[in-house]
């Protein structure tokens, strides 16, 4: 290796001891590029008080034009959690304060654009973190604050940092581990039985290939002594299961776990294991399954809550799906109101909404299932369940709560518009969150059933489905009912298109016409073969000086099914232009897919020209034509829309969002785009 290289590596290897010697000594003050600038306010931060900073995007990812979002992580008690944090704009600046505990041994920040699953750019100061370091009443770091910047730095580690990290392999030099280590152990209260996984993974870096034999070692020690919690227990079971893989050893700490705490986490899950599995009749495994739950109650583990509520989710989720399908239904009723809501939601999903999908049950007796259930979730929407463990913040956990009762809102309201229960339907949309009020057309459509089934007049109809058109969620049968209003009252049909228009806001209009501009593409298409319904053949050679739009579609895709009734407006709307021409190519199908497409054609009434794709030469399978421009999108998904001008390939859109008006709106504008050129 060359010098220089060897100077840059060592002087790399300096700038890491140094950062991590700044994180240990104090809080960061200012961030390096490229992250933005990190200010505390709090000139000694204080566990158990409140912390007050600053933040400048100036020199990050982050766009200035966008609201920034902030997160913070802490550590206490050896153990992660995540909070949102409110920021406020001072003098161009963010401003905020977080609330560290009485145990707190280190807080860092994240801040993020976009939305916190995944987000459109993230500052976390270059993975090193906007981090602070408290001290407590007695002047000293708490246990955990050196382990906790070890963890933030390097997650694979173990006891992760939850999702702080950009980059999960981020690592620290076996140098730098030592020196941590080192740091942790003159900490008042520091216990290396408190961090047993961590301080593993740690010095498996460091020792290298004398690991094992060290840490046997150490794990023997360790059992030695006489103040070991049932945790402690438990995670040297399993370094020697997992990562020394001594079954041996691992399974005569298990036998010592289960004689000291027989109804203990450990015990929970192994009684978990042995009832979940499945080579049991339903009956037995109803049986085993009561009687988990009667061994170790629900109610005892929230009493004092662990780690292992997807035990809990997982035997309710799996009992309530038994008691169903069994016809078990005043067990499955009486089981729901113990229930949190993140498992009411998924029995929901499951099985109230599978059914009704499928149409397995009347629907009346449905609804005597449905209502406890969702009468349930509205009472515990905001109990956090859906936390993932301390995934997300609490606050987040909400927002993803309210955004699952919308999907369960969306049966539920339909299931009571079908029963003709309409002021108990209506009811419910109060519930919805104001992102999907007037936005889903599968929505719009039981709302317009439920007005029309209560003979609400023409006007108010007219103008519900006049506010569906403004959000561009209409469905055909919605598109089709608004055009038989509007000619009830103007004689000129040519103008009902120009009525949909003002019904869109200017800036709705021109952010469609910007997205589809953007995605406009020039692709030169290789000529290809069709067939119509009658065996003629349609060649792409002969569409010269013509906009052709091409919808490839199977009878077996229910999306591609969904989306022809609005194709069918799209043509119609064009079928006065000689420039303009459409293709409903049927591909990727198998058996005898002539007479089914022929059949199911007839049976609904489409005015459309339906082509088959033709067989492909080197595979077998018929899709022709459409693998080549599976080749150009790498991607073989239908339903996919292609429009083709003068042997190139300009627009494409693939799948269906059910909205009619959107699909009908955004291919119009690419038509228009390309007309006008």
């Amino acid at each position: 290796m060359p010098s220089k290289y060897k100077i840059n590596l060592t002087l790399m290897k300096r700038k890491l001891l140094f950062n991590i010697s700044l994180l240990l000594g104090c809080c960061l003050a200012v961030a390096q590029n490229p992250a933005g600038t990190f200010r505390l306010l709090t000139s000694k931060p204080i566990a158990g008080q409140v912390v007050k900073f600053t933040y400048n995007s100036k020199g990050s990812k982050l766009v200035s034009t966008q609201p920034v979002h902030a997160s913070v992580y802490k550590y206490a008690n050896y153990k992660w959690s995540i909070e949102d944090v409110a920021l406020n704009v001072q003098n161009g600046e963010y401003v905020g304060e977080i609330r560290l505990s009485a145990k707190c041994a280190l807080a860092a920040l994240k801040f993020y654009q976009g939305n916190t699953e995944a987000p459109e750019a993230v500052d976390n100061n270059d993975n090193a973190g906007f981090t602070i370091i408290p001290v407590n009443s007695k002047n000293t770091k708490n246990p955990g604050a050196v382990i906790g910047v070890a963890l933030l730095q390097m997650p694979v580690l173990g006891s992760g940092s939850l999702n702080y990290q950009n980059d999960f392999n981020n690592k620290l030099e076996p140098s730098v581990l030592t020196k941590l280590l080192a740091e942790e152990s003159q900490i008042p209260g520091s216990d290396t039985k408190n961090y047993i996984e961590a301080y593993v993974a740690m010095q498996k870096t460091i020792k290298g290939e004398q690991f094992s034999v060290f840490i046997v070692d150490w794990l023997n020690n360790l059992l030695k002594r006489t103040d070991l919690s049932e945790d402690d227990l438990w995670n040297i079971q399993k370094i020697f299961q997992f990562t020394l893989k001594d079954k041996s050893k691992a399974d005569s700490v298990s036998k010592v776990i289960l004689q000291k705490y027989p109804k203990g986490a450990f015990a929970r899950l192994e009684a978990f294991r042995n009832t979940m599995q499945h080579d049991k009749t339903t009956e037995d495994m109803i049986f085993e399954t009561e009687g988990f739950l009667k061994n170790f109650p629900y109610s005892v583990w929230l009493n004092s809550p662990n780690e292992q509520e997807f035990i809990y989710y997982e035997t309710h989720r799996v009992l309530s799906s038994m008691y169903f399908d069994t016809r078990k239904f005043d067990s499955f009723l009486k089981m729901i109101p113990e229930l949190n809501f993140k498992t009411l939601n998924e029995i929901y999903r499951w099985n109230i909404e599978k059914v009704y999908i499928q149409k397995r049950m009347s629907k009346d007796s449905l609804s005597i299932l449905a209502q406890p259930l969702m009468t349930e979730m509205l009472k515990k929407i905001n109990d956090g369940s859906m936390a993932s463990n301390g995934f997300f913040s609490k606050e987040h956990a909400i927002e993803n709560a309210h955004s699952e009762l919308d999907k369960r809102l969306v049966i539920h309201i339909g299931l009571l518009a079908d029963l003709n229960k309409n002021e108990e339907a209506l009811s419910y949309f109060q519930y919805l969150t104001e992102k999907i009020k007037l936005t889903i057309p599968e929505l719009n459509d039981t709302h317009l059933q439920i007005l029309e089934n209560k003979h609400a007049d023409k006007a108010k109809v007219k103008s519900f489905m006049e506010l569906c058109v403004a959000q561009n969620a209409v469905s055909p049968s919605m598109f089709n009912k608004l055009k038989t209003l509007y000619l009830e009252q103007h004689a000129d049909l040519n103008k009902f298109n120009d009525y949909l228009s003002s019904l869109k806001s200017f800036s709705t209009k021109e952010e469609l016409k910007r997205k589809v501009t953007k995605s406009l593409i020039n692709i030169e298409c290789i000529p290809f073969e069709l067939e119509d319904l009658d065996g003629n053949i349609v060649r792409s050679s002969d569409w010269k000086d013509k906009i052709v739009v091409l919808d490839f579609w199977a009878t077996w895709c229910r999306p591609c099914i969904s989306a022809l009734p609005a194709m069918q407006i799209l043509v119609d709307k064009y079928a006065t232009d000689p420039k303009i021409d459409f293709y409903f190519v049927g591909t990727m199908q198998f058996g005898d897919y002539k007479p089914r497409t022929e059949e199911f054609i007839k049976k609904e009434k489409f005015r459309l020209k339906f082509v088959y794709d033709k067989i492909n030469d080197k595979t077998g399978a018929q899709d022709a034509a459409f693998s080549i421009f599976a080749h150009s999108f790498n991607s073989s998904g239908i339903p996919r829309k292609v429009i083709v001008k003068d042997g190139y390939i300009r627009y494409t859109t693939e799948g269906y969002s059910g909205s009619a008006s959107e699909l009908v709106d955004e291919l119009s504008c690419a038509i228009e785009l390309l007309k006008a050129e």
